[in-house]
């Protein structure tokens, strides 16, 4: 089996318990939503020194962020619109125009820049709900992405996966800071 269809199958059958997981549908199965987001982002995380292969710094910003925003904005447009159209049947779902647009703003950088500026202008983190739960895994993709260019196109860095191995592991202890998100999740 060629590297790329053997990722690409690990890659469809995370996403199909994803979707599994959240209709309920798993049973006893071992694995759970979690997990299949874990498999998928370490996939993901193997794959991004080929991302950087003859590309410039800009030209690998683009391409990773070109792959996540223009569709997020389409989803966080239909979530919203549908979930207005429909707020009866599901008003635990129904976000303001606030979620939207910190959605759309904050969400596309990490939140950094939301929070760089509420820190600056008001002495804490920017908060806000997306659109969707499902959001936050985006989040995580997108900081890492920043992550990632960073220790290797800015840093320059030759050991840029031991590096995110190290974060990952102070990340999974809690050592996080609340300047960086008030639900302290930037790790």
């Amino acid at each position: 089996m060629n590297r790329n269809l053997g990722i690409d199958l690990l890659r469809v059958l995370s996403i199909g318990i994803v979707v599994l997981y959240h209709y309920n549908a798993l049973g006893n199965f071992s694995l759970d939503g979690t997990h299949a987001v874990v498999i998928f982002f370490m996939i993901s995380g193997y794959c991004m020194g080929f991302s950087t292969k003859n590309r410039t710094s800009s030209q690998f910003l683009k391409a990773r962020l070109l792959r996540l925003v223009p569709p997020m904005f389409i989803c966080a447009t239909l979530s919203t619109a549908i979930e207005s159209v429909f707020a009866e049947i599901r008003p635990d779902r129904l976000h303001g125009l606030k979620e939207y647009a910190s959605t759309l703003i904050c969400l596309p950088s990490g939140n950094l820049i939301c929070d760089l500026y509420s820190n600056i202008a008001y002495g804490r983190a920017f908060t806000y709900t997306y659109v969707d739960g499902a959001y936050w895994s985006l989040l995580v993709e997108i900081r890492f992405y920043i992550l990632f260019w960073f220790l290797t196109y800015v840093l320059r860095t030759k050991q840029t996966v031991l590096i995110i191995a190290a974060l990952g592991i102070l990340g999974s202890v809690n050592l996080m800071n609340n300047v960086l998100s008030e639900s302290n999740d930037f790790m």
